[in-house]
């Protein structure tokens, strides 16, 4: 088979170093001011034209998709705009969980509208892209470039930082779902309740420069979020006792990440969690998305 008609890639997560959700606005959303950070956490796919014309086949036999499933949406956005008609078949391996902040489902929809353009020879302009991905879903266009960025607006304000940190660690999904609708009531109900707004009182692109150790990084989710599951506290905490320099959850939850700065101490810390915690990784830092193939 032709290599140009079957396009491989790698579509990684990403944690909220820093989350500060605002108030809700009169089109529902909330404002956000979050630090994004791709990590070493990927799920994987290919996408192949195949002989039926407007076909789209998705198999992923690592969990059941919903029909309207962020992969679908973005092939129907793709030809929607651009007209192209041949089937696609999606084949998807799935190791980002689900539910868990880490934006998998996003990632996966910009790997799939890298994949079409580059299938099609459509050579949309990126911002064309992240139209698309904008449409699919309010992380996504973060991905299709990847390099660490603070991001505002409903995620569709994108600033992507001028020097990439080095640093790797240990991520945890505490076996809980979290869905952002229900995060975003456990927070509204929260603040009706009177707790206060937490507030970034320092600027984001100095402090992502700074040591983990030092970071004043905050996550406006962690409190309300964690205490519906406690399991993600009883995870942060082990992160914490196992030496972590800086730990948080990220996105509206369930999975929390700990920063360590001595490799040795990492491997010591990642032998004793993933025992307990039984979906662990290691990762490191991305500086950018990864190329498709």
């Amino acid at each position: 088979m032709d290599r140009r008609k079957r396009i491989l890639a790698e579509a990684p997560c990403k944690l909220n170093l820093h989350l500060r959700a605002g108030r809700r606005r009169k089109d529902g959303y909330h404002e956000i001011e979050s630090v994004f950070q791709l990590i070493s956490v990927y799920d994987s796919l290919s996408v192949e034209e195949t002989g039926a014309p407007g076909s789209c086949t998705v198999v992923c036999p690592d969990m059941p998709l919903p029909p309207d499933n962020t992969v679908a949406r973005a092939v129907s956005a793709f030809r929607k705009k651009t007209g192209a008609g041949a089937g696609v078949e999606i084949r998807l391996q799935k190791r980002i969980p689900a539910g868990a902040g880490l934006g998998g489902g996003s990632s996966d929809a910009a790997a799939v509208l890298r994949a079409l353009d580059r299938l099609f020879d459509t050579r949309l302009s990126a911002r064309e892209l992240a139209d698309l991905a904008l449409e699919t879903g309010s992380d996504c266009p973060f991905f299709l470039d990847g390099r660490p960025a603070l991001v505002s607006g409903r995620g569709e304000v994108i600033r992507p930082l001028a020097s990439p940190a080095r640093h790797s660690g240990i991520l945890i999904w505490p076996g809980v779902f979290s869905g952002t609708k229900e995060a975003y009531r456990l927070l509204d109900a929260s603040r009706a309740a009177g707790e206060p707004e937490e507030e970034a009182a320092f600027p984001l692109a100095e402090e992502y420069l700074r040591p983990p150790s030092a970071w004043r990084f905050f996550n406006s989710f962690t409190g309300p979020v964690g205490r519906a599951h406690p399991e993600i506290p009883a995870a942060l905490e082990d992160l914490r006792r196992q030496g972590a320099d800086f730990c948080g959850m990220t996105g509206s939850g369930s999975a929390v990440f700990g920063i360590f700065s001595a490799e040795d101490a990492e491997a010591r810390a990642f032998a004793v969690l993933a025992a307990k915690w039984k979906c662990s990784f290691r990762f490191f830092f991305l500086a950018f998305s990864p190329a498709l193939a």
